[in-house]
């Protein structure tokens, strides 16, 4: 009998030392693999279509526009994690809907022959941004992690661009060529900011492998620009574009790597 039973433990034993190891990973082997399989992060990239809009003393439609987006995601404790993500967004001149740009500038007493004279302007341009958004998030797998929908916020720092392009009348606006040592006489004026601004998200990840998975996000960015001058303007006209709130919509998909 002892015999039998020795037999019996020993089978049991040597069975389950036979057993793949995710499948008795956890207490009785109760959690989930995909729980504990090490993969605590991932990386990706996402390509998306933007609706940017800037709202001001007199509101503006900056349309559909681009942006590039490289997201990467730690997982720190049960779903709860951190994010990070640099992106470039862009919108502009056809094949996109135009851009417009709002500024103002001075005209001198001595070049306007009276007092001095402003001149408001709104024109055609080039909006772009560089934004790095970091934020706290929430993961839950589904369909034994096939499937994990994720959501989060957080703050954004932003450095925001805007390039007007300049008709022949504001040519007085430019530097003189032969008195510019930046080497880049052929670009107009723009304005550059740097601005805090908030960041909310809310994404899937679908499995396609065991590490790479399809995802695909909806994304909202905002922050207050503040007035500035604009460079390389010809001093002592005061250029300037107004403040505004940059608000932007951005639907992406891409690839995830889980690691």
């Amino acid at each position: 009998m002892w015999a039998m039973a020795f037999l019996l433990s020993s089978g049991t034993a040597l069975a389950e030392d036979e057993l793949p190891e995710d499948l008795l990973m956890g207490p009785e082997g109760t959690r989930p693999v995909y729980e504990d399989d090490g993969r605590m992060w991932w990386v990706g990239w996402q390509a998306s279509l933007t609706r940017d809009q800037m709202t001001g003393e007199q509101p503006i439609n900056y349309d559909w526009g681009l942006a590039f987006s490289v997201p990467m995601m730690m997982d720190l404790y049960k779903g709860l994690g951190t994010r990070m993500k640099l992106s470039v967004t862009y919108s502009g001149e056809p094949p996109l809907d135009e851009a417009v740009v709002p500024f103002s500038y001075v005209i001198p007493a001595e070049e306007s022959g009276q007092q001095p004279q402003t001149i408001d302007k709104v024109l055609p341009g080039f909006f772009g941004a560089l934004q790095l958004n970091t934020g706290v998030s929430y993961t839950h797998g589904l369909l034994e992690g096939t499937v994990n929908p994720y959501v989060g916020f957080g703050p954004s720092l932003m450095l925001v661009m805007c390039f007007p392009d300049l008709e022949e009348v504001d040519a007085v606006l430019l530097e003189n060529p032969d008195e510019d040592d930046s080497g880049i006489s052929s670009i107009d004026p723009y304005t550059v900011n740097v601005a805090l601004g908030v960041d909310a998200y809310f994404g899937v990840n679908f499995a396609l492998g065991r590490t790479l998975y399809l995802n695909v996000e909806a994304e909202y960015t905002q922050a207050k620009i503040n007035e500035t001058g604009l460079e390389k303007a010809k001093a002592g006209y005061y250029t300037s574009r107004p403040e505004f709130t940059y608000g932007v919509m951005a639907l992406s998909t891409g690839l995830t790597w889980h690691f």
